[in-house]
């Protein structure tokens, strides 16, 4: 398999689509750090003097971070997507809602708790930045083929018809399998709004295999038609009616009626961004999907259809949109601080990293049936309506405190790092990581909102996609012999390969 890449040259500096897209970001991010800094530091503010340090902190890491990597040269998707979602529902909506003293569910936590929770929430981000750092210093130390330094690559995979196998292979049971699920479901279960949704739903798992249908068309909507795109725009043979029907049905099962505007919003980032794989058009996203967070997302759940949403589609001014339920995430680890470090030791720190595992063991699933970490702190906490979330870094907290959080996050930045730096590299490993960078982006605004016990199931959907990737771009070892003897000539062996290549310089 020959392996073909596109050198982007780095010394002329910042191309006109980047230095764009870089300038959007900043405005966005300034217009709304600036009113929250003031509701913070104000005369009105209710934030304990002690609090605002951390305030400040949680809100303009990742603001900062979030500009850097729209400017870093290697861009990853998903990357800008941990810091965007950190920066709009653990920056921005705390500094509101401690500023404010009202939270979604109008909890009320004392300065400890606040402390202790923020902590958490800026430990997250060291732990990510540092695997961050560290993986990139022993990737500089090791030594790069000839041609490599100083450019940006985007591996194209020419025909590579093993890969090209297994993922029309894959494609082909994303497709039946969604297919099956949107037939049982029929047209009423799929446009009626959520209550609709849920009561064919559950009729469709009482049906021998129909809890592993729902469990193919939603992760698979995630990832399976991004992967394809992205393969497609690294040069591989991709079917295009199967690559069309992937995207079709994926589509229908997360249409905004089905009452999910998550599982609705992943799906519509992880095929943008596959499309604009390698592009510099890419760098816009992070932007628009922030501006999208703070202004329309909350009354999108008029697509319900059980009137408990917005009644109509409009746009919200950030300040109030930041203290409705949606931006809960905060609150949430609070009280996941409250229930760990009470004194009833009410929740299990076992139980809670054993449960979104034993959950896919045939047997011991039944142990763990409502294991959620977010209803049971709920219930811990004494709330009303306990069908909630737990973010990531709240798991963390549950499992271990503050070293739970390091651990979690710390293990997150791994994958996070390795989808960075994976542009630059021509290994086996690297061309398959990149190839998984959007639906991993999309995937982060499902798993760090949480709780892990309801998505640890898509995680590991796209793991094993990552290990069948991996085999199938695994250079053999006359591939790797003739790495050894310098680099291959960059040329375009298949008709795919060629337009991939001229489309990469839009």
């Amino acid at each position: 398999m020959t392996t073909l890449v596109r050198p982007v040259r780095t010394s002329a500096g910042p191309r006109p689509r980047r230095a764009g897209a870089v300038a959007l970001t900043v405005v966005v991010v300034a217009a709304l750090v600036w009113p929250a800094v003031g509701r913070v530091v104000g005369r009105a503010s209710n934030a304990p003097p002690d609090v605002v340090p951390l305030l400040l902190g949680v809100l303009l890491v990742p603001a900062v971070v979030l500009v850097t990597s729209v400017a870093a040269t290697r861009f990853s998707l998903a990357w800008s997507s941990y810091w965007l979602w950190s920066f709009v529902f653990l920056g921005l909506a705390p500094a509101y809602q401690v500023a404010l003293g009202v939270y979604p569910w109008l909890a009320t936590f004392d300065e400890r708790t606040l402390q202790r929770a923020l902590t958490a929430v800026l430990l997250s981000h060291v732990a990510v930045l540092t695997v961050s750092r560290t993986t990139r210093r022993r990737r500089r130390a090791t030594p790069q083929p000839s041609g490599i330094e100083g450019t940006h690559r985007l591996p194209v995979l020419g025909a590579a018809p093993r890969l090209a196998t297994y993922l029309r292979w894959i494609t082909l049971a994303h497709v039946v399998g969604t297919l099956a699920f949107i037939a049982l479901m029929g047209p009423a279960g799929l446009t009626q709004g959520r209550n609709a949704f849920r009561i064919h739903l559950l009729e469709v798992a009482g049906l021998p295999g129909g809890g592993s249908l729902h469990f193919l068309a939603s992760a698979g909507a995630v990832a399976v038609p991004a992967l394809a795109l992205a393969c497609r725009r690294a040069g591989v043979e991709v079917n295009p009616f199967l690559l069309a029907a992937s995207i079709g049905v994926g589509a229908v099962v997360t249409n905004p009626l089905i009452g999910s505007r998550f599982l609705t919003g992943a799906f519509a980032v992880a095929v943008a961004g596959a499309a604009l794989l390698g592009r510099d058009s890419a760098r816009f996203l992070p932007a628009g999907i922030v501006v999208l967070l703070v202004t329309v997302f909350p009354s999108l759940d008029l697509f319900r259809g059980d009137g408990t949403g917005a009644s109509t589609l409009a746009l919200a001014e950030p300040a109030d949109a930041l203290l409705a339920f949606d931006f809960d995430a905060f609150e949430m680890l609070a009280r996941a601080v409250l229930v760990h470090d009470g004194a009833d030791d009410l929740l299990d720190p076992g139980m809670m990293l054993a449960a979104p595992w034993l959950r896919w063991v045939p047997v011991a699933s039944n142990w763990v049936v409502d294991a959620a970490s977010g209803p049971l702190v709920a219930r811990s906490s004494g709330m009303g309506y306990t069908n909630v979330s737990m973010p990531l870094v709240g798991e963390g907290y549950l499992v271990g405190g503050l070293l739970g959080v390091v651990a979690f996050l710390g293990l997150l930045g791994v994958w996070l790092v390795r989808l960075r730096t994976s542009s630059g590299s021509v290994t086996g490993w690297a061309r398959s990581a990149a190839l998984l960078d959007a639906p991993t982006a999309a995937l982060l605004f499902i798993v760090l909102r949480g709780s892990l016990y309801e998505v640890l199931g898509y995680l590991l959907f796209v793991l094993a996609l990552y290990l069948a990737v991996q085999r199938a771009v695994r250079p053999g070892k006359a591939a790797a012999a003739e790495r050894g003897a310098g680099p291959a000539p960059v040329a375009a062996t298949t008709p795919a390969a060629a337009s991939t290549l001229v489309g990469f310089r839009s």
